[in-house]
């Protein structure tokens, strides 16, 4: 039974084994153990399970708090981090590599994947309408940005950007169309995680049409004229002022 760590007084009064190594568990935080081995080395690790496997996740040499290493406080504390990740199914250390791999999933590559895994599906001229839509000069802001974090008033810019000329009032529409099937998309796949928010989630527009019409429009009177509003969505469907 390995013994017990009470505080830093029984961390400076451990001597090395005589061969092997030897296990020191922590009073406070049971999931904390000492490894020390017959050379002298004093090793923090914390013991856990993990999808109902053993685990044991290595913090580093023990150290006093003054000097290199990491102290008891350090280690209890980083230990009851580890704890907390573990019980919500999360391996601290494939949380970074998890991290570097969610960077790359920036909007270019996500794109690219998306019009040649779901796109190129569609009729041609769906597909190419996807394509103008989402490689548009417009978006190339949003390029090397990993998807994740491109919020929902990153959208609504780029629709008003979009709406600012009245010809371009049904581009905008359709604009947040595309945009809203393909992060629905991403959610679908994983790409977003499921306690983040689509970016396109409540944005909707509202039409304010002039009492006339220009001379010689030859569009319907909504398509000459009118005002984008991005907004919020109300339950009733009507979009908030």
């Amino acid at each position: 039974m390995a013994a017990t760590i009470k505080s830093d007084a029984t961390l400076r009064a451990i001597k090395p084994p005589a061969s092997g190594r030897v296990f020191y568990r922590d009073q406070r935080v049971p999931s904390l153990q000492l490894q020390v081995t017959s050379r002298g080395t004093m090793t923090w690790y914390v013991v856990a399970k993990f999808q109902g496997k053993a685990a044991r996740f290595n913090l580093g040499h023990y150290g006093q708090a003054s000097g290199a290493g990491v102290s008891l406080e350090d280690a209890r504390e980083a230990a009851q981090v580890h704890a907390e990740k573990l019980r919500a199914g999360i391996h601290p250390h494939r949380e970074q590599e998890d991290a570097e791999v969610r960077r790359k999933d920036t909007f270019a590559a996500v794109r690219d994947r998306f019009l040649r895994v779901y796109a190129a599906k569609k009729k041609p001229r769906t597909h190419v309408a996807y394509k103008q839509a989402l490689e548009s000069k417009r978006l190339q802001a949003w390029e090397q940005k990993p998807v994740y974090e491109i919020t929902r008033k990153d959208v609504i810019d780029l629709i008003d950007q979009i709406a600012e000329q009245d010809e371009k009032l049904i581009m905008a529409n359709r604009q947040l169309a595309y945009l809203r099937k393909f992060f629905n998309w991403c959610a679908e796949k994983g790409i977003l995680a499921e306690s983040e928010s689509v970016p396109t989630d409540r944005v909707s527009h509202r039409w304010q049409r002039s009492n006339r019409a220009p001379a010689g429009c030859r569009l319907r009177r909504s398509n000459c004229f009118g005002k984008w509003r991005a907004g919020k969505t109300t339950r009733s469907g009507r979009s908030s002022s």
